[in-house]
């Protein structure tokens, strides 16, 4: 009986490690999708990442995606859903946008000589 227990335990665990992945790399989604389609990315992309910390009342170090835990990617996602049907007039990035964002992260980034 105690070897079922620690078992549904562990599942449990794992279970919600697998959801905060998936709320991770949802926000990623979003985040990545209203700042690399920008004309001046690294700007924005700061100046995006200021704007989401003042939407959620977080500082602006702490606004990395790494240390959200479920209750503010939910949170997160939700504000930038909002900004992304301002911007696109869509409610949800489309599977082929995000095949182009993960074939974005594939490529590596040419070094500089």
């Amino acid at each position: 009986m105690i070897f079922i227990y620690k078992t549904y335990n562990l599942l449990s665990k794992y279970e919600k490690d697998k959801e905060l992945a998936r709320l991770r790399r949802e926000v990623h989604y979003y985040l990545d999708s209203l700042w690399l389609f920008s004309s001046n990315r690294k700007s924005s992309r700061t100046a995006l990442y200021k704007w989401l910390s003042n939407q959620m009342n977080i500082d602006y170090y702490a606004t990395h995606v790494k240390y959200f835990d479920e209750v503010q990617c939910r949170q997160a996602l939700r504000i930038l859903k909002t900004r992304y049907k301002q911007y696109y007039g869509k409610n949800n990035i489309s599977k082929t946008e995000k095949k182009k964002l993960d074939e974005m992260y594939k490529e590596k980034p040419k070094r500089r000589k």
